[in-house]
């Protein structure tokens, strides 16, 4: 049985494009998610994973995969093709992605804003 289940945030914004396969329109979604594997030498480790995934859940889900963003992805593992200078490497074909907080800065700021929302309003009664 191929599965795997990895965790780690959004290097950059997902990419998606529309494409034909087998005389059908499909959506398909790539991005590279960093894993941390740990502390080596004292310095930590991070793994960087290629994830794809196709069809009409990943066009839902796709417009909140942004850079900084935590994720969980469940799929089957295989290798990404080496190309020009680069080295096959890891990729995941996802089965099913779950969103988790943000970039913990910019969860920060936005929480930072909500509280200064809530005590204008309050402060108006």
């Amino acid at each position: 049985m191929n599965n795997i289940v990895v965790s780690g945030y959004l290097g950059k914004e997902a990419r998606t494009k529309v494409v034909t396969a087998r005389g059908k329109e499909q959506f398909v979604v790539n991005f590279n998610l960093a894993v941390n594997d740990g502390k080596k030498n004292g310095e930590k480790q991070t793994i960087w994973i290629s994830v794809v995934g196709w069809g009409s859940f990943f066009e839902g889900v796709s417009e909140y995969l942004k850079k900084g963003t935590y994720v969980m992805v469940t799929g089957r593992a295989g290798l990404e093709a080496a190309r020009d200078d680069y080295p096959a490497r890891l990729q995941v074909t996802a089965q099913n992605i779950e969103l988790g907080p943000s970039n913990k800065q910019e969860d920060a700021e936005e929480e930072e804003e909500t509280t200064s929302d809530v005590a204008e309003e309050d402060a108006a009664f």
